[in-house]
């Protein structure tokens, strides 16, 4: 019996802590990359004059935004002009870069700060009117995202299981 639990401990010595650490992975990167930045696209609209917010998609590739997803032309341009995630100062700066070196991120012709304010795409030579609206970048209800839960869940599991296994020893 003795042999037993000098060749058990180890091992979990190696497991509780490496489950503890998957545990909070996983937490930390659903919180992270659930967070948006739902205030930009009124800013971006106060910034250029727009009568109306443009769409998360005019940056992001999905209408609920996210970090990793702001990969379209003026995304990558605002970036490149100092542009960080949930920095508004950020965009602002960006914005009046943009604006100052009338920068045109698709090559059609038209500024990308003149298409904002017209209701275009800046992304796409030629876009005429707004591109269709979605409403909202990231989670902006309020609500717990999906991933949040399920991360939560399964460190709450891995707490359940580390601590039974604790008890029967």
């Amino acid at each position: 019996m003795m042999f037993y639990r000098l060749r058990v401990t180890p091992v979990r010595r190696i497991v509780t802590p490496l489950i503890a650490l998957v545990g909070f992975a996983a937490i930390t990167t659903a919180e992270t990359s659930a967070e948006a930045s739902p205030e930009y696209p009124s800013i971006i609209a106060e910034a250029v004059g727009a009568s109306s917010p443009p769409p998360c998609t005019v940056c992001h590739d999905s209408p609920s935004g996210g970090f990793g997803t702001a990969t379209k032309l003026l995304a990558k341009y605002l970036e490149s002009r100092g542009l960080s995630a949930s920095d508004e100062g950020s965009l602002r700066t960006a914005l009046a870069a943009a604006k100052g070196e009338k920068s045109d991120s698709d090559k059609d012709g038209v500024s990308d700060t003149d298409e904002l304010k017209a209701g275009s795409d800046p992304n796409a030579a030629g876009s005429s009117g707004p591109p269709p609206a979605e409403y909202g970048c990231g989670n902006v209800s309020g609500a717990r995202p999906a991933n949040v839960s399920f991360a939560m869940v399964a460190a709450a599991a891995a707490a359940f299981v580390c601590r039974r296994r604790r008890l029967r020893s």
